[in-house]
Order: C-alpha cells, then sequence, then structure tokens
C-alpha cells in the first residue's frame, strides 16, 4: 500500500489549479488559434496556385502552426495532468473514510 503526506496532498491541489489555469487558457487561445491556422493554411494554398510556393514559405507556415498546436498540447497536458491528480486525492479521499 502506499502512503500519502500532505506533500503530496500539496502537489495534486497545485496540479489541479493549474489545470484549471490551463483550460481557461485554452478557451481563449483556441478560437484564435483555430481562426489563425485557418489564414495560414489559405496563405499555402494562394501561394500554391499563384505558383509563388517555395521552401521558406512552406516551412515558415507549417511551423507556426507546429508552434500553435505544441501550445495546445502543452495546455492539454496541463489539464490531464491536473484531472489525475483530481482523481488520485478524490481516491485518497475514500480510503480513508
Amino acid at each position: 500500500m502506499t502512503s500519502y503526506s500532505n506533500e503530496d496532498t500539496e502537489r495534486n491541489i497545485e496540479a489541479m489549479l493549474q489545470a484549471r489555469d490551463a483550460i481557461q487558457a485554452q478557451a481563449l487561445v483556441k478560437p484564435f488559434i483555430d481562426k489563425r491556422v485557418q489564414e495560414i493554411t489559405d496563405k499555402m494554398v494562394a501561394h500554391y496556385r499563384g505558383e509563388t510556393c517555395t521552401h521558406t514559405i512552406l516551412l515558415g507556415c507549417v511551423a507556426e502552426i507546429s508552434a500553435m498546436w505544441s501550445l495546445l498540447a502543452d495546455l492539454n497536458s496541463v489539464y490531464t495532468r491536473g484531472i489525475t491528480a483530481d482523481r488520485m486525492e478524490k481516491g485518497r479521499a475514500e480510503r480513508t473514510n
């Protein structure tokens, strides 16, 4: 049986608070990111159709999209850690009751 300390509880509470902040941040930035990804995609299509598409243009567009998706993935990871911490605390509370 694993024993939990107050430090474990404090870490779990911190993870839960960070999860709350992450989901709020995600709600704020996701609409902007979705719109920006569409704009970048439209830009790439326009360059392709205009036969002005270069490796540098594609690289810049893909890098920008990748960075935004990475931010969303990081926020989702923080949220998932918070959910896990919440479940751990609920399980701990059930075992001690």
